[in-house]
């Protein structure tokens, strides 16, 4: 058996690949339909027409929820290991895990909310 077939030990590496596609893709489908320029593209620009959009959103709450459950079983490996008298660790645990679900809800804020935001550095873009 493989190393990636035992257990839920194949989220993380399902996370980074399907994160990784999520941008390739809305990438390659904003470059063929010509919505970014193909050498230097902000990779927020990607995400803010359609289709490409759609393709970004889905494919990033996917990552989002990816995201969510490997926290969630790191969180219950650390609870494991660890003994009744190791309060530090079990407090960084829980923090651990409570900064890393906040992490995977700004992830699915920003996968359904994409607004197109370059002028100078991060700023607001103004339609006036």
């Amino acid at each position: 058996m493989w190393w990636f077939q035992q257990g839920m030990s194949f989220f993380p590496a399902a996370l980074v690949v399907w994160s990784a596609a999520a941008f390739i893709f809305s990438f390659i489908t904003a470059a063929l339909l010509r919505h970014v320029d193909p050498l230097v593209p902000y990779i927020s620009d990607t995400g803010t027409t359609p289709p490409e959009r759609c393709v970004f959103g889905i494919m990033l709450s996917i990552s989002a929820f990816l995201g969510l459950v490997t926290m969630y079983v790191r969180y219950k490996q650390v609870e494991a290991l660890t003994q009744e008298e190791e309060n530090i660790i079990i407090r960084l645990n829980r923090i651990g895990l409570l900064l890393g679900l906040i992490s995977c809800l700004g992830l699915c804020i920003v996968a359904n909310f994409q607004v197109k935001v370059h002028l100078c550095g991060v700023s607001e873009q103004s339609d006036d």
